[in-house]
């Protein structure tokens, strides 16, 4: 077997070829060599490293931070990118020729945006070979200068986000492969042939041009996280648990490792990451990094070698037996020359986190505390979210949510986030419930949570050994909350114990260590000792917290609800320790200066503008509270408006479509479509290349083109036709400005993309316009002009922002635009442009759902039902007696679980519901078995009220979809009680006028209900018309049940529901 040592000698013939792949629209970026790094760039996490020879190395990381030595790794030299995204891996052909490849979260949009750079140099220069939008890189590997793989995140197009090239990066295939959103390593022994794996393990083989997934039997929840193959099929396979797996066949078959001299509690102490080998050689490390496993047998036999620190290592790299090398957190580098019996730390060496964060879920994480005590103050810090709560994560599209977490923390001036893999919960509503929250985490480690998360909190504390912890507490009612304040109290007192987890010293070298402080930050509004400013001026950023944190909320949801409260956090008694009342100082007592172990350098204040930004830093600090007192008064909240450009005179572009941003935020938050719109408009119009505005894009492109937010605007507005023509041509100028306005201005070059979606402007010109009939009036008028704005700004986000564009939310609505104007073909087209994606998802089989619809020849791709017409109203009395039930089709609910098991499903006990309508109502029924784990309350009718608080109820929540956009809907939710809650596009204060009968029995509650046609849609459906559907029954602490198939997180999907 040829190792990499002696490959150099001939890759360095590859060189003559270099004038084939020069990259001629690209200028290269010259980087100059920096002796004193910038210290967010000193302690960035380092994510891969390589050496060519035993001279010459290369380790990258976050922040775009790429160091190279050529002294065998003795000493390191900083390389700037052209990029601040995460570096994740590398591939280095010669000591001239590599390519880099990672990415980054985009703010606002949560889309994963990958990074290729390339250097023919030794990274003199650097080139970004393509420009095709690509998702984040995990893995890249070259075997020629034009033949590479590489392995990305979940993308919108591609299906397996496995790649290849053949003109050294230029240009990307995508190799066909089932459907995954988890890949986050991969190794190959040709440019053909190798594995990929995931977070969830999930494992698949790359060969004969295709990616079939493999999973491994028995991973349970464990995250695969590194992998090794060699040229004579052997490889390794490492992840949570300390999983170590070994193959013999190229990674067809993988087996457990049994060696007596690896002991069982490995698997109970290490996470690995890592896994390199040289001929019989196998070196395995991760968290905690404070053991190196080595095996000098193949497996056989198994010795620890110690690094004297404690930080994860999330690479390994051996250019022979002897010499190797590890990188990891906060810039961590090790180096070895006697093949790891003395590891000597290189840089980061003795590190740590000052403080350490710990969460319940990921909305609670606090940006603006990162920002100050770490991107301000110089705290190095890692934020935890221990457990996951897949009911809310997935409902909210985060298949990525690991990464977004740790983007958001790096935005926001943090080290490092990090996700628990062990404990998870996906029941509904469980954290109102203590008991059922406890019988679950119980069920779901062997009866053993409460030691088990107590010892994995232990041991993240003595791994960071941070000086003091913060947690988040929401309300008295979040039991959850109450578990994890009681869990980190314990976990401090064992991790101070040097008695406490014997394991942790005996197995893994890690000391007992002793936090100072814990606080506990309260709901908005408490009272507290120390506080957090979102609008406070931090000099040494040269920005007001907000402006740095908001961009860093904006990884993980599009906006966030911001005040002008405070963060209010207070002291935490600790055992036998009383709690201190301080002053704005959160290490009271504690003395770590700049440069220590502990804490970055400071960056260094401008003071040649500071009084204009204190002045700026004042005015923001006033305009917000004055949002928070007078949004909510009608009057005040509509003059805000005609003060916007005042509002942001004087600020920064970013600063000013921030604030824009967050005050349309705030009107959403607050039902105000109206003062939301021209908000948004007047951010579009100002600042169209901000990344916080392709999020408004978004947002105007939905609300625009949504017939039913249109229906409930039109209905409710008295409007001259003078008028009318005045706001409309106001409305057309603002939108023709913002695209004249991007014109001028440089953009990001539009993606190489031959299979992109058209533009919708561009495709109505060359079909000679729509065939929408404006002559019905006023409203009609308006509706249809509202549409044409939505496709004018689709087309500019097309150009400012075409990765949101080609995101099945907007292609959704532009189909769905194009319909109701009365064009199929052009609708169709951009269905046909989903299915031709590839990618195996629901938005795929929606789309095939729609092309049915055009010929309803076959199977129908989802859920289809037809709604019955009837001659005699139902009395509405809960007994479902009536003839349209006779004739309605029943729609049964059920879960997952049941699905999965249709032969135990017992169809007296199953929940199923009615659809039925005539001229005036849609008519609604539904009979659902009451649940043995579920309390139920006596049904009260009387003094109901819209928008009733839900929590706790079983109830079911119906979703229709008018005009089948599949991203704007009606929401009705009626619990067993009979009390109703709804929305229409999130807008809570849509309360139509209905009729709900609700009854129940000792077995079963039931709803009859009648919904006014007139308060859905302007035309009444009649024989042909389909409308988009949901049903789910949500059962608090217990599960779903739904009519489509996805139910196990309450993420729902849509049918079709026919008229007949």
């Amino acid at each position: 077997m040829m190792n990499d040592s002696k490959l150099f000698p001939l890759l360095c013939g590859f060189l003559l070829l270099l004038p084939s792949i020069t990259f001629a629209k690209d200028k290269p970026h010259q980087t100059k060599q920096i002796s004193s790094p910038t210290p967010w760039l000193d302690d960035a996490d380092l994510n891969a490293v390589q050496f060519v020879g035993t001279k010459t190395g290369w380790a990258v990381g976050d922040r775009g931070t790429i160091w190279k030595t050529i002294d065998g790794g003795n000493h390191w030299t900083l390389q700037p990118a052209p990029v601040k995204s995460s570096l994740k891996s590398l591939c280095f052909l010669t000591d001239k020729v590599g390519w880099i490849a990672g990415g980054s979260t985009e703010e606002f949009t949560q889309l994963s945006k990958g990074v290729l750079l390339f250097t023919s140099d030794g990274g003199k220069t650097w080139q970004q070979p393509t420009n095709m939008p690509l998702p984040t890189l995990y893995k890249i590997k070259f075997f020629t200068l034009k033949h590479g793989i590489a392995v990305g995140a979940a993308s919108v197009k591609q299906n397996s986000s496995v790649y290849t090239t053949s003109d050294g990066g230029k240009t990307w295939e995508v190799i066909p492969g089932e459907q995954t959103s988890q890949w986050r390593v991969a190794d190959f022994m040709t440019s053909k042939n190798g594995i990929v794996a995931g977070r969830q393990g999930e494992i698949a083989i790359v060969g004969n041009g295709r990616v079939l997934k493999s999973n491994i039997p028995g991973m349970g929840r464990r995250g695969l996280k590194g992998v090794k193959l060699n040229r004579d099929f052997s490889g390794w396979l490492v992840g949570d648990g300390g999983l170590l797996l070994k193959t013999k066949n190229g990674g067809v078959a993988w087996g457990p490792l049994f060696s007596k001299s690896l002991p069982y509690s490995v698997r109970k102490i290490f996470d690995f990451q890592t896994v390199t080998t040289y001929k019989k050689h196998v070196w395995v490390a991760g968290q905690p990094g404070s053991i190196i496993w080595h095996s000098a047998d193949d497996g056989l036999h198994w010795q620890p070698q110690k690094t004297k620190q404690s930080l994860p290592i999330k690479s390994l790299h051996f250019a022979n037996e002897q010499q190797g090398w590890g990188v990891g957190a906060m810039g961590l580098i090790l180096k070895t020359v006697d093949g790891g019996k003395i590891w000597k730390g290189i840089k980061g060496n003795g590190r740590r986190a000052a403080w350490m964060g710990i969460y319940t879920r990921p909305q609670n994480l606090s940006c603006s505390l990162i920002t100050q005590l770490s991107g301000e103050e110089g705290y190095r810090s890692v934020l935890l979210l221990p457990m996951r709560n897949k009911a809310e994560s997935e409902s909210q599209k985060n298949a990525d949510l690991d990464q977004q977490w740790h983007d958001a923390v790096l935005r926001a001036g943090g080290n490092t986030g990090s996700i628990g893999w062990e404990f998870d919960l996906s029941l509904p509503e469980i954290e109102q419930h203590k008991a059922k929250l406890i019988a679950e985490l119980q069920r779901k480690n062997e009866g053993e949570f409460g030691q088990k998360f107590i010892e994995r909190l232990v041991r993240q504390i003595r791994t960071w050994r941070p000086s003091i912890i913060l947690l988040h507490y929401q309300d008295d009612k979040n039991e959850l909350d109450h578990l994890l304040v009681q869990a980190v109290t314990k976990a401090v007192q064992d991790a101070a114990d040097p008695t406490q987890f014997l394991l942790h010293r005996e197995i893994a070298a890690l000391s007992f260590w002793k936090v100072q402080h814990i606080y506990l930050r309260g709901r908005d509004g408490h009272r507290g000792s120390l506080l957090v400013d979102p609008s406070r001026y931090l000099p040494h950023l040269h920005a007001t917290n907000q402006t740095i944190a908001q961009p860093a909320y904006g990884m993980l949801a599009p906006l966030r609800k911001q005040t002008s409260l405070r963060e209010v956090y207070a002291p935490v008694s600790i055992q036998n320790k009383k709690t201190q009342t301080v002053s704005q100082n959160f290490f009271a007592g504690i003395f770590l200066s700049q440069g220590s172990s502990a804490r970055r350098m400071l960056l260094p204040i401008k003071r040649d503008d500071l009084e204009k930004q204190l002045k700026l830093a004042q005015k923001q600090r006033n305009f917000q509270g004055y949002v928070e007192r007078y949004l909510d008064k009608p009057k005040q909240a509509a003059q805000i408006i005609s003060q916007l450009n005042n509002i942001t005179r004087g600020m920064s572009d970013e600063q000013a479509a921030l604030q824009l941003a967050q005050l349309g935020n705030d009107y959403l938050q607050r039902n105000r479509w109206e003062l939301a719109e021209a908000t948004f408009i007047n951010l579009v119009e100002r600042y169209p290349k901000q990344p916080v505005t392709a999020n408004a894009m978004r947002w105007l492109v939905q609300f625009w083109g949504s017939a039913e937010a249109t229906w409930q605007r039109v209905r409710s507005v008295s409007v001259s036709k003078k008028q009318l023509a005045s706001n409309l041509d106001a409305l057309r100028e603002r939108i023709r400005r913002a695209t004249e306005h991007s014109k001028k201005t440089p953009l990001q070059r539009l993606p190489f993309d031959p299979n992109a979606s058209p533009d919708p402007v561009s495709i109505i010109q060359q079909t000679g316009g729509v065939n929408g009939n404006d002559g019905r009036g006023l409203r009609v008028h308006q509706s249809k002009y509202w549409q044409g704005q939505a496709i004018q700004l689709a087309s500019l986000m097309r150009r400012t922002s075409p990765q949101l564009f080609e995101t099945p939310g907007v292609q959704f609505s532009l189909a769905s635009l194009m319909r109701q104007r009365g064009n199929i073909n052009l609708s169709d087209r951009y269905m046909m442009h989903l299915q031709n994606s590839g990618k195996e998802t629901r938005w795929k089989k929606m789309a095939d759902g729609e092309m049915w619809l055009r010929t309803f020849h076959g199977e129908p791709p989802q859920k289809n039902v037809q709604c019955k017409r009837t001659k005699k109203r139902p009395k509405l009395d809960g007994i479902l007696s009536d003839s349209c039930w006779e004739d309605a089709i029943a729609i049964n609910l059920s879960s997952q679980k049941k699905r999965d098991a249709k032969n135990s499903i017992n169809r007296k006990k199953q929940t199923f519901t009615m659809l039925s309508y005539d001229g005036d109502f849609l008519y609604f029924a539904a009979s659902v078995p009451k649940h043995s784990q579920l309390t139920y309350k006596k049904i009260k009718e009387g003094g109901r009220t819209h928008d009733a608080d839900m929590r706790g109820h079983d109830r079911i929540r119906l979703k229709i979809d008018t005009d089948r956009d599949y991203a704007t809907c009606y929401e009705l939710n009626i619990d067993q009680r009979g009390w109703t809650a709804e929305k229409c596009f999130g807008n809570k204060k849509w309360n139509p006028k209905w009729y709900v009968a609700t009854k129940e029995d000792a077995t079963s509650w039931r709803i009859e209900a009648a919904i006014p046609l007139s308060e859905l849609t302007a035309t009444p459906p009649g024989r042909g018309t389909v409308w988009g559907v949901s049903i789910t029954r949500v059962l608090p602490a217990v599960g779903f049940e739904s009519w489509t198939e996805k139910t196990k997180s309450g993420a729902e999907t849509f049918g079709h529901l026919q008229f007949r």
